[in-house]
């Protein structure tokens, strides 16, 4: 609409995230970043126009500069600290994913207290995706549209009613249609983002089938209710400073020696060694949690979504899983349980006082001459 607009001459600028300025650039129109400069530390907003009208009609540049000072000044006022958050959780539910760390994050951000950077290109998924297409209408509360029977495209929804039968076709599918229709490695480039741990569609259960099926033999130990393969894909599930290793971490099990009580996992070209008794620190993980995958990225993404999960069926949920994938994303279950997930945004309130706290603590610094 934004590109539309411009080449129909019906708007002269606009005001969205850098992101959508970097969509507008690559699809060929060469606007131009006018934030003003003393907001230009504040993320997630931007100011873009074309150059021609900076040139034409300075005036209304200014114009627009002052009204997004004013709505910078009004985000920034304490008194409209809850009415902001609220607008935020309306217009965009995966910044409120994470209520806590929204809560902070903002506060952090409203403190001025701290370096803010700007993301002002989009890396992960081309502009013209079904994937960035149905993460806007997620975002809007919209089913998300996947191609029609013989079409192609890089988003599609299978359906599964079954629990059972939807558990054996994540395996098949993961095994050999995904291999063998669009090229993805399933040990390297295939990840399962499930709702849940527990439950037949859980990622317990999924890692369990998974092993089983990509890697059936070698030489193994059991520990923590989980049995551990060679050439098992493992994830660290706590932050070892030690190690240099971190909560998240992804990478696949080299070796394991029962004599010396030690397994060794390659993440990411790095050996790391693990006394068994240390071995709770880390899951299989062809299967995670979607919460678990926040701030990842994945070729392509398999996303059991069923009514077992009803519990936790979220709109910023599903806006997360379907935006880890950077080439393929395929949701597998029910209609039923997408629609739900897309529906329902709700989300409890944080009370922070971060803000008070880093100005308090800036203050107290700069008057000591720190």
């Amino acid at each position: 609409p934004a590109t539309a607009a411009f080449h129909s001459g019906e708007m002269d600028a606009y005001s969205a995230s850098t992101a959508d300025a970097a969509i507008l650039n690559q699809r060929g129109m060469k606007v131009r970043d006018i934030t003003p400069p003393e907001y230009a530390r504040f993320f997630g907003n931007g100011l873009a126009t074309m150059g021609d009208t900076i040139r034409n009609d300075r005036e209304l540049v200014e114009k627009f500069g002052r009204a997004f000072a004013r709505g910078h000044a009004f985000a920034l006022d304490d008194a409209n600290r809850e009415a902001v958050l609220a607008h935020l959780k309306a217009g965009n539910p995966q910044e409120g994913e994470d209520a806590e760390f929204q809560s902070a994050l903002f506060d952090a951000v409203r403190s001025k207290t701290i370096p803010v950077g700007h993301l002002n290109e989009v890396f992960r998924q081309a502009a013209t995706s079904r994937i960035i297409t149905n993460a806007h209408r997620i975002n809007q509360g919209k089913a998300p549209e996947f191609p029609e029977e013989g079409e192609t495209g890089d988003c599609y929804f299978v359906e599964a009613d079954d629990p059972g039968k939807a558990l054996a076709l994540v395996g098949k599918m993961v095994k050999d249609s995904i291999p063998k229709k669009f090229h993805f490695n399933p040990m390297e480039e295939i990840q399962i983002l499930t709702p849940m741990q527990k439950g037949e569609l859980g990622a317990r259960n999924l890692n369990v089938m998974m092993q089983r099926l990509l890697n059936p033999s070698g030489d193994q130990v059991e520990r923590f209710g989980i049995t551990y393969r060679t050439g098992d894909k493992v994830m660290q599930t706590e932050n070892d400073y030690d190690k240099e290793v971190y909560n998240g971490d992804i990478g696949r099990v080299l070796s394991i020696d029962n004599e010396a009580s030690e397994l060794v996992v390659n993440f990411d070209g790095r050996k790391v060694a693990y006394d068994f008794r240390e071995l709770d620190e880390l899951v299989l993980s062809y299967a995670i949690t979607i919460h678990k995958s926040q701030g990842s990225e994945y070729p392509c993404v398999l996303i059991p979504m069923h009514m077992q999960h009803f519990v936790l069926l979220q709109r910023s949920l599903i806006y997360t899983a379907l935006t880890r994938a950077k080439k393929l994303v395929i949701v597998l279950g029910t209609k039923k349980a997408l629609n739900l997930a897309v529906t329902r945004a709700e989300s409890r309130d944080r009370i922070t006082t971060l803000a008070e706290r880093l100005k308090e603590y800036v203050y107290k610094t700069e008057g000591d001459g720190k």
